[in-house]
């Protein structure tokens, strides 16, 4: 059909466990889409690295990750780099300005900013490739998710508008915090939401780096985003296939 909405999945950084959660995708984003009469268009960007994953923050000691495993999602826009190369670009020490939130020596700061910069990346992969996109959902393939994605909340969209999860906002600690897991918006607001990296060394100059107080920060305060918060439930999987929040 030639008058059909799409909408563009947009899926970022490592895959780590997708071999574990890609039928919740296909199952709770992608038919869902399909059954209302939407075409998902899916853009991915994803890293590459040489030796073994480790994340002292979740307990995971040199594990190999499996760095084929980006074709399950099948996308139809990707771009692959090596992340050991990307990483001596950023200039990650540039960002170390305030204190270490999770105090691992940064690992959770770098591990973020990498995230941040293969976001930007599939939002520019996006723009250059439009496909006459009606929505965009940044979706990370590393979540299970447990209830299907109502399709019924495009209907909210506005201009200027953009749909995260209710909970993980921490707004009981920080006045400015949102999910930074997910999010629905139109295509002509993708930029606000996935090509953020530019504006996290200046931030970080006055505050330590915690991901949901900078977007929440950016979303309200810069770019005063009209927020709808709305039920999705997900969880995230761990390279080894164990779930946590």
């Amino acid at each position: 059909m030639n008058n059909e909405k799409k909408v563009a999945l947009l899926f970022w950084g490592l895959t780590r466990g997708l071999k574990y959660i890609v039928d919740s995708i296909n199952k709770m984003i992608i038919e869902p889409l399909k059954e209302a009469g939407y075409k998902p268009v899916i853009y991915m960007h994803t890293f590459y690295f040489n030796g073994k994953y480790n994340n002292d923050r979740h307990g995971i000691k040199n594990f190999t990750l499996d760095f084929e495993e980006y074709k399950l999602l099948k996308p139809d826009y990707l771009i692959i780099e090596n992340q050991d190369e990307v990483k001596e670009r950023i200039d990650l020490k540039s960002y170390r300005k305030n204190k270490d939130h999770f105090n691992n020596n940064y690992q959770s700061n770098d591990n973020y900013i990498l995230s941040l910069y293969s976001q930007g990346k599939v939002t520019n992969l996006l723009l250059q490739n439009r496909e006459n996109i009606d929505y965009v959902i940044y979706l990370r393939p590393d979540v299970l998710y447990l209830k299907k994605f109502n399709v019924n909340w495009l209907d909210l969209l506005e201009d200027n508008t953009m749909l995260l999860p209710n909970w993980k906002t921490y707004k009981n600690i920080v006045k400015y915090s949102e999910n930074d897991r997910f999010c629905c918006c139109k295509a002509s607001d993708a930029k606000k939401y996935g090509d953020i990296l530019d504006y996290l060394r200046p931030y970080s100059l006055y505050r330590s780096i915690i991901a949901e107080s900078f977007l929440g920060f950016l979303l309200n305060q810069y770019f005063k985003v009209k927020i709808i918060r709305i039920g999705f439930r997900f969880r995230r999987v761990l390279p080894n296939g164990e779930l946590f929040d």
